[in-house]
């Protein structure tokens, strides 16, 4: 396992190392919100960034790193980091509905997304959120 300096140039290259590793390997993104748990084992990443947005800290430095940061078009909170050279693109084929096949969706249906969504969030967001299970449940029914 690598170890990182507690700065900066730690963060950079972790960052570096993790987006080419998902890439070499699976092909696919390496996703903004796993960033915050996967370093945390070298220090605490807000602290090292000077408590900016990790997002916006980055964006700063897509070219240094040699990465691209890319938003999902319709879910706002699914953004991954590829490497520049990757030709990776969300499809949104995939994502749009004819509006003649557009349908209301049911509770259940949107408590799932929105625990999808949940989901997507970095730790220490999902630490602040308490919902009783007995109300998720009756939103399952």
């Amino acid at each position: 396992m690598e170890n990182y300096p507690k700065n900066e140039d730690g963060v950079r290259s972790f960052i570096k190392e993790k987006v080419r590793k998902k890439w070499d390997e699976n092909n696919s993104p390496y996703r903004l919100s796993d960033v915050v748990t996967d370093f945390k084992q070298f220090g605490d990443l807000k602290e090292i960034i000077g408590g900016k947005q990790l997002k916006l800290w980055l964006s700063d430095k897509e070219s240094d790193l040699g990465i691209k940061i890319l938003t999902h078009p319709t879910v706002k909170a699914r953004v991954v980091i590829v490497p520049d050279y990757s030709d990776f693109s969300f499809d949104e084929k995939e994502n749009k509905i004819p509006l003649d096949k557009k349908k209301e969706l049911t509770t259940k249906e949107i408590t799932i997304l929105f625990l999808e969504a949940l989901g997507s969030l970095p730790q220490h967001d999902l630490d602040e959120i308490h919902i009783p299970a007995k109300i998720i449940a009756k939103l399952m029914r």
